[in-house]
C-alpha cells in the first residue's frame, strides 16, 4: 500500500476476501473497507507514524456490505523508492463467529443459572413457609375432637404436606 492506504499490489487471497478481482482492488484505499472508527484510527496511526503494527484485529466491510474479520500486520517498506507499507491479513472470521457463539452460549447459561437461582429462592422463601403453615395447622387440627372420617382426611393432608416439604427440601439440597 502507499502511505495513504491505496493498494499498489494485492494477491488473489486478499482479492477473494474482498470478493473483488485483483485489478479492481489495486488503487482502492483500504480505508474504504473500514466502517469502524477504531479501525480507521488504527489505519491513520499506521500511515502517520509509518511504524510496524502487529496483530491488529480489524473488521473489513466489502462493497456488498458483507464483512470479514482480519488480524493485520503493517510493516513500513520502500516501494519504487517511496515509503509504503506491507500489510498481511489473516482471516479471523470463523474464529470470531466461534467466539460470538461462545459468548451467546455463555450468556444463555448465565441467564439459566439466574433463573434457577430465582426459582430456588422462590421455593425456599415463597413455597416452604406456607407448606410449614399447612402442616402446623394440620397438627393443631389433629388435636381437636374429630370423627374418624375427618381424622382420616386430616392425616392425608398432613402426610401429603410432609411429602411435598420433603420434595422441596430435596430440590434445595440438590441445588447446593
Amino acid at each position: 500500500k502507499e502511505l495513504e492506504g491505496k493498494y499498489k499490489y494485492a494477491n488473489e487471497d486478499l482479492a477473494n476476501a474482498y470478493k473483488l478481482p485483483v485489478t479492481e482492488l489495486v488503487g482502492l484505499n483500504v480505508g474504504s473497507f473500514m466502517r469502524r472508527e477504531e479501525d480507521q484510527r488504527t489505519m491513520k496511526q499506521v500511515i502517520e507514524n509509518h511504524q510496524a503494527m502487529w496483530n491488529q484485529e480489524m473488521l473489513y466491510t466489502r462493497e456488498d456490505a458483507s464483512s470479514f474479520y482480519g488480524s493485520t500486520a503493517f510493516v513500513p517498506i520502500q516501494y519504487s523508492g517511496r515509503p509504503a507499507m506491507l500489510a498481511s491479513t489473516f482471516d479471523l472470521t470463523d474464529q470470531k463467529k466461534a467466539e460470538m457463539s461462545l459468548k451467546a452460549a455463555t450468556k444463555a447459561a448465565e441467564r439459566a443459572s439466574t433463573a434457577k437461582g430465582e426459582l430456588l429462592a422462590n421455593m425456599s422463601h415463597e413455597i416452604r413457609p406456607p407448606m410449614n403453615g399447612v402442616i402446623g395447622m394440620t397438627n393443631l387440627l389433629l388435636d381437636t375432637a374429630l370423627n374418624p372420617e375427618q381424622m382420616d382426611f386430616v392425616e392425608t393432608i398432613r402426610s401429603s404436606g410432609n411429602s411435598l416439604l420433603t420434595i422441596i427440601n430435596d430440590i434445595l439440597d440438590l441445588s447446593k
